[in-house]
């Protein structure tokens, strides 16, 4: 455990725990290290609707193809 860390149980649905075991295999990471990369993505989610960006998937740098946040 890292210095300052502190421990964090929650309760999730199984379908939740499955997929993040899948992940975490595809991965080779712990399931823990799922969940702190999960939050690390709904951070920069959240800055930029602040911030009134766009976020979404893409192939194309210059056209989104889903759009997952938009400024409002």
């Amino acid at each position: 455990m890292q210095s300052g860390s502190k421990r964090l149980s929650i309760y999730v649905p199984r379908e939740t725990e499955a997929v993040a075991k899948a992940i975490a295999a595809q991965r080779q990471i712990s399931v823990n290290a799922v969940f702190r990369l999960a939050l690390g993505v709904l951070k920069v989610h959240e800055e930029a609707r602040a911030a009134g960006q766009y976020v979404g998937t893409t192939r194309d740098r210059e056209a989104l193809d889903q759009v997952i946040v938009a400024p409002l």
